[in-house]
């Protein structure tokens, strides 16, 4: 069983092909982790100037988020500069008595330079193309460092995208120290604007979350943060 850990950082820059499949897991989680009705409030988080100048950390472009409480689940932030990841959230079950929490997810976002592909016939599809390429040849490999049986389960255009044109790799991996099966989804949120945009890198622990499905993967609280996404005027 894996406890508290915040695995990954990454920062990338970018190319193609495409697949699917879906996921199958059995979660140990007791309440309905997927309800609406279990959320309390959210937190809102503003990543723009202002928070480089409060943090130190530099913020490629200002965007926003959205971070769902629930009673029964902590959650943990985390200031990540090292190998341009800059913010990560942990969510976890605490421990009962002192003993080591179980983690449930988490999500990290880092720096990916999309060129704008102004110059080619059909941008959105060459941008769309230039990320499929970086999850599959870039992401992919470095999320699954270490760990057994990792596979690419799908590699589209992402559904109910939070913003238009993004691009997400959902892959599946076996890790043998916690005895562990995990689910990383990441996604390119590419900016309608400039080539800098951000990546987003979530883990899902499946032996705790039973994520087998679109419409789960899209009520993690993890996908309920990208749902939130926005970029800010800068």
């Amino acid at each position: 069983m894996r406890h508290l850990t915040v695995p990954l950082a990454l920062s990338l820059a970018l190319t193609a092909p495409v697949l699917a499949q879906s996921t199958q897991a059995t979660g140990s989680v007791t309440f309905d982790y997927f309800s609406d009705a279990a959320l309390t409030v959210s937190d809102t988080y503003t990543f723009d100037n202002a928070f480089s100048e409060q943090y130190g950390v530099e913020v490629p472009v200002p965007f926003r988020i959205d971070v769902p409480r629930r009673d029964e689940v902590g959650v943990q932030t985390a200031l990540m500069p090292e190998g341009g990841a800059f913010m990560g959230y942990t969510f976890f079950i605490p421990g009962p008595d002192g003993s080591p929490a179980v983690f449930l997810e988490n999500l990290q976002f880092t720096n990916a330079t999309i060129p704008v592909m102004a110059d080619q016939p059909d941008p959105d599809a060459a941008r769309a193309q230039a990320m499929a390429g970086l999850l599959e040849n870039e992401v992919f490999p470095a999320v699954s460092a270490g760990f057994e049986r990792p596979e690419i389960l799908t590699l589209e255009l992402a559904p109910n995208p939070p913003v238009p044109g993004a691009v997400h790799m959902v892959a599946r991996m076996y890790d043998a120290q916690y005895d562990d099966t995990m689910l990383v989804r990441a996604m390119i949120l590419p900016h309608p604007d400039q080539a800098e945009s951000l990546l987003a890198v979530s883990m899902i622990n499946l032996d705790e979350v039973a994520a087998n499905d679109l419409e789960t993967l899209l009520a993690t609280l993890s996908g309920r943060v990208l749902a939130s996404f926005e970029y800010l005027a800068e």
